[in-house]
């Protein structure tokens, strides 16, 4: 096995590692620098001890590993961090298509509610089991509209 399969591999195996131990990680990119900082010290300190001073040959080699293991560690936290911004990434995508349906849906429902003269603002919207709600109050008269959308039916009215 040539050497880069050997790091990746090693890479791989520290990821799934670092699931076991925390699960998904999800954190903001100045949390992820700090955590890459700490494990880049971590390689720092033992880069530094074994070149410092008088040191014995059994030493050395176990820094040396230590060298090794801090590298793995801090490729690893980098692949984390990556994972953590394609999944930011993916779900900011399916966000947008979700306020891009629910304002097509508002306007459906401002259109929708006209014979019950409702100028409404809209207090929320939740998704269940394939079915969208909102909740909606008429500004006039405070009533409150429950809105449910099922898949792509028509809208169904509840006037509290």
């Amino acid at each position: 096995m040539d050497d880069q399969n050997i790091a990746f591999r090693q890479i791989i195996e520290e990821r799934n590692e670092q699931d076991r131990k925390w699960g998904v990680q999800d954190h903001s990119d100045q949390d992820w620098l700090c955590i890459l900082m700490e494990e880049i010290g971590e390689l720092s300190e033992c880069i530094c001890k074994s070149k410092i001073g008088p040191i014995k040959l059994e030493e050395q080699k176990e820094y040396d590993k230590k060298i090794d293991i801090e590298m793995v560690q801090v490729a690893a936290v980098v692949v984390a961090w990556m994972e953590n911004r394609s999944r930011n990434e993916i779900r900011e995508k399916d966000a947008e298509k979700e306020r891009f349906i629910a304002k097509d849906w508002i306007n459906e429902i401002v259109n929708v509610s006209k014979p019950y003269n409702f100028i409404g603002q809209v207090l929320a919207i939740s998704k269940e089991d394939n079915s969208i709600y909102f909740t909606v109050r008429d500004l006039q008269s405070r009533r409150v509209l429950n809105v449910k959308k099922k898949d792509t039916k028509k809208f169904k009215f509840e006037i509290n």
